[in-house]
C-alpha cells in the first residue's frame, strides 16, 4: 500500500498539485511511511513550499518518516532558496541545524547528505565550511566513493582562486581534472 501511496503522491507532484498532495498525505494516507513522506518533500520541493518542509521537520509525530532522502530534498531547498534570495549564511546556519539533526539520527554519514551540503558550501563560495566537510568525509568513505564529492570541492577550490589546491587535490584522489581544465581554458 504504501508504494501506491507514493507513486500517486509523486504523480500528483509531477502534475504540479501540491495542494492535492498535502491533502492525499494528511487526510488519506492510511499507512504514511517515508516514502510517501520524501515524495510529498519533494512536491513541496517542486512548487517553492520550503516553509511547508520547515513546518513538517519541527513536528515531532513526523519524525519517523524522516530519512536521508528527507535530508537531501530539505538541504537541496536551502540551495535553492539561498540562490535566488543571495542569503547564503542563513541558508548554511539553517543547513547546519539540520545537519546535527541528521548526525542525531545517524542519517548525515552518507554520500548524498554530504553531497547536498557541500553543494550549498559551493553555491555560497565557503572555502573553509567546504574543507571542514572534506575533513570529515575523509573520516566515513574511502577515496573510491567520493569522486563527486572531490570534484565538486575541487571545482569550488577552483572558482575561488585556489587553483593550485585544486589541481593537488585532483590529483592526489586521482579525480579527473575535466571541468578544472575547461574552466582553465575559459580562463585564459
Amino acid at each position: 500500500l504504501s508504494a501506491h501511496d507514493a507513486a500517486y503522491m509523486k504523480c500528483l507532484g509531477e502534475a504540479g498539485e501540491a495542494r492535492l498532495a498535502s491533502k492525499f498525505f494528511f487526510e488519506h494516507c492510511r499507512h504514511p511511511s517515508s516514502r510517501t513522506f520524501n515524495e510529498l518533500l519533494r512536491v513541496y520541493k517542486k512548487s517553492g513550499q520550503l516553509g511547508q518542509i520547515r513546518a513538517l521537520f519541527s513536528e515531532p509525530q513526523y519524525h519517523r518518516y524522516i530519512d536521508v532522502s528527507s535530508y537531501v530534498v530539505y538541504i537541496s531547498c536551502l540551495v535553492w532558496e539561498a540562490v535566488i534570495t543571495r542569503d547564503f549564511r542563513g541558508a548554511l546556519r539553517e543547513a547546519d541545524a539540520i545537519w546535527y539533526l541528521a548526525h542525531h539520527e545517524n542519517c548525515a554519514t552518507t554520500p548524498s547528505v554530504y553531497q547536498a551540503k557541500l553543494t550549498l558550501h559551493y553555491h555560497a563560495k565557503d572555502v573553509p565550511g567546504a574543507g571542514s566537510l572534506f575533513m570529515s568525509y575523509l573520516r566515513y568513505f574511502r577515496p573510491k566513493a567520493m569522486t563527486p564529492f572531490i570534484s565538486t570541492y575541487a571545482k569550488l577550490l577552483w572558482r575561488t582562486g585556489h587553483r593550485d589546491d585544486a589541481i593537488k587535490l585532483t590529483s592526489k584522489y586521482n579525480v579527473t581534472q575535466t571541468l578544472l581544465n575547461r574552466h582553465q581554458h575559459s580562463t585564459t
